[in-house]
């Protein structure tokens, strides 16, 4: 983790500061991960939504048991962040799912 943060602080100190500042390790990782394609992230009009969304899926999905009997899991899902949704309003004709 500490290798990241660097590497963060290196590339844009101005980024690096404000990301460390309002945002989670996972979005640091996903604003990197986006800026090594050369996108600047942060400065997307959905940007703070969307960071907002990663973080709140992740800790729901920490959150999560299963029941007592459970014998199998359905790994299948679509989790669609409320960002996403109205940036994209209809898949393949039908509207996104919630």
């Amino acid at each position: 983790m500490q290798d990241l943060l660097w590497v963060l602080a290196a590339l844009s100190p101005a980024l690096f500061a404000d990301l460390s500042a309002t945002h989670s390790f996972r979005i640091a990782k996903v604003v990197k991960a986006a800026h090594a394609d050369g996108i600047d992230l942060p400065a997307l009009a959905f940007a703070s939504a969307a960071f907002a969304e990663i973080d709140a899926v992740a800790v729901r999905q920490r959150n999560f048991s299963l029941p007592a009997n459970a014998t199998k899991v359905d790994t299948h899902a679509h989790a669609v962040p409320d960002f996403y949704r109205a940036l994209v309003p209809l898949s393949g004709g039908s509207p996104t799912p919630i």
